[in-house]
C-alpha cells in the first residue's frame, strides 16, 4: 500500500550572500601571496552564464597561455 507522505518539517533555514568583490567584478586567477591557489569566484548571480568564459580564462592562465579574454579586470590579486 502506498502511503501519502506527511508535510516536510523545516529544521533550519539558511540564506547566503551573493559572492561579490567590492568592485562587482569576479576574481579569476592566482590568489595574492599564494601561488598555489587559483580563484574563480565572485560572479554574483551570473555564475552559470559566465562559467564557460571563466573556465577558458582560468585554464589559459593556469597553462601559461596568452588568454583569449583580457584578464586585467578580473585579476584575483587586485585586492
Amino acid at each position: 500500500m502506498l502511503a501519502i507522505p506527511r508535510e516536510p518539517v523545516v529544521l533550519e533555514v539558511w540564506r547566503g550572500l551573493r559572492p561579490c568583490a567590492p568592485d562587482g567584478m569576479p576574481l579569476i586567477g592566482r590568489a595574492r601571496g599564494r601561488g598555489d591557489v587559483w580563484l574563480a569566484t565572485g560572479h554574483q548571480m551570473i555564475g552559470l552564464t559566465s562559467a564557460l568564459g571563466t573556465a577558458r580564462l582560468l585554464g589559459d592562465l593556469m597553462e601559461g597561455k596568452t588568454p583569449a579574454i583580457d584578464p586585467g579586470p578580473f585579476r584575483a590579486d587586485r585586492y
